[in-house]
């Protein structure tokens, strides 16, 4: 009756279950989503929120947001974080770490995307699919750290590291009976 519970924060260290590749696979299951259209400028603003299945990762939020970049510019932010500049790069992530003991910690994933693609328009049709029992939206997201990875990266070291998004995509689909 008086035994201690285990603090899911202290148990798990947020670590990549294949330390040794050069590049991590992810794969989030949305649970919720915030569509935002600002004022007479209309702008318009389209965000996800889910789980990983990962036990090593377990808990940890994954928010997802996507930013237009005109021209398809790269953050010039990111040729001081980062020793290699990538050619190409579809998007960037970082942990933060949980501010409390009553949080867990985020992984913030921020993809690009041109005006011309019109993907915000795409995005805000998965919504629906959130909200029926027989369907499902998940995130694969494929990221790496385009500098010198120290060893023990993927273990640890990741998590003060900005990481560049090389691939990602939303899959809908029904799911098993």
């Amino acid at each position: 009756m008086f035994r201690k519970t285990k603090d899911p924060h202290a148990v798990n260290t947020y670590c990549w279950p294949e330390k040794d590749k050069a590049y991590q696979n992810l794969r989030v299951v949305i649970d919720k989503y915030l569509l935002s259209i600002s004022g007479s400028s209309g702008i318009r603003e389209i965000g996800f929120e889910g789980h990983v299945g990962i036990e090593s990762m377990r808990g940890m939020k994954v928010a997802i947001n996507f930013e237009i970049l005109d021209p398809f510019e790269t953050p010039s932010y990111l040729r001081e974080v980062w020793n290699d500049f990538p050619k190409r790069i579809e998007g960037v992530c970082q942990f933060r770490e949980a501010i409390n003991s009553f949080e867990y910690p985020n992984f913030d994933v921020t993809c690009f995307c041109e005006e011309g693609e019109n993907i915000l328009h795409s995005l805000s049709q998965l919504p629906q699919f959130l909200n029926t029992q027989e369907a499902s939206v998940v995130f694969d997201i494929e990221v790496d750290f385009p500098g010198t990875m120290e060893n023990e990266f993927w273990n640890k070291h990741w998590r003060s590291e900005a990481l560049r998004v090389r691939n990602w995509r939303f899959i809908c689909g029904t799911k098993e009976k």
